[in-house]
């Protein structure tokens, strides 16, 4: 059935009951551009909520990155403080070590001059002692000497003697004077003339005898030599026997075979011999 169409309204009324027509005037009226539209416009919608969640992720992405950026400028500046805190303080602490490197030469100095002063103290001391030693040593010796010179009656009386008179120096230069002294070293002469103590004793028998003493601190071979080679000298100067003695404090080891043997007497000067009276 054909429907007069007069006005728009007829049409629009005609297109209302038949889809088809209406379908087919869209087509007509509005191209394939138009009809293609909506499906394009969807697909573009589509791709824009894909684009803006995109975004979305890469502006969280951004977001992200953009608070790791400021962490990481707030650390760097943290260690960038803490960098100059470190340079200050490394340099305070080259500033000292330089100050105590000084301090450590002037110390090292005066301990350089610490140690000359001590090596010339104790070269000094040495030497004072060695000094002091020898005073002391004869000291002691002249101390030692005194005591037979002293007491010579006392060495002849525990050799069995009895003594008669100590003979000076003189003495004995003119024993010398008078005696036969043919082969004798004058050397050996003024060593017996300058004898530490002889004396002139006599026995049980009232025979005369001579003492030759040697007197020293500690008596070695070089006093009981003398003894015994002067007691020699007073019996070829004198024609009368004569005995050998040492008067010592101690006496060396080496000695010991000839008083051990009665070559020569041993007279001990005892600490208390040495005692002022």
């Amino acid at each position: 059935m054909t429907t007069a169409i007069r006005y728009i309204e007829d049409l629009f009324r005609v297109l209302d009951d038949d889809p088809e027509q209406l379908e087919e005037l869209r087509r007509r009226v509005l191209g394939p551009a138009l009809l293609n539209l909506p499906e394009r416009f969807d697909r573009f919608v589509a791709e824009q909520t894909r684009f803006n969640d995109d975004q979305r992720s890469v502006n969280e992405e951004q977001r992200r990155f953009n608070e790791e950026q400021r962490r990481f400028n707030e650390e760097q500046q943290q260690f960038n403080e803490e960098q100059q805190q470190f340079n200050d303080e490394q340099q305070q602490f080259n500033d000292e070590m330089r100050q105590f490197h000084t301090e450590q030469l002037r110390f090292n100095a005066r301990m350089d001059r610490f140690v000359v002063e001590q090596v010339r103290f104790n070269d000094e001391m040495r030497q004072f002692r060695e000094e002091t030693r020898q005073d002391l040593a004869q000291l002691k010796g002249g101390h030692a000497r005194s005591e037979p010179m002293r007491r010579g009656h006392v060495i002849a009386r525990r050799m069995g003697l009895r003594r008669a008179r100590t003979l000076t120096g003189d003495d004995l230069v003119d024993l010398t004077a008078a005696a036969d002294t043919s082969g004798i070293a004058p050397q050996a002469i003024d060593s017996f003339v300058d004898a530490d103590l002889v004396m002139e004793a006599t026995d049980g028998d009232g025979q005369t005898v001579y003492i030759a003493v040697e007197i020293s601190y500690t008596a070695n071979r070089r006093d009981t030599g003398r003894a015994m080679r002067n007691a020699e000298f007073l019996t070829r100067f004198t024609g009368q026997p004569a005995r050998a003695a040492v008067a010592s404090i101690r006496n060396d080891p080496e000695i010991a075979d000839l008083i051990g043997g009665g070559q020569v007497y041993w007279h001990e000067i005892r600490d208390r011999d040495l005692e002022p009276e």
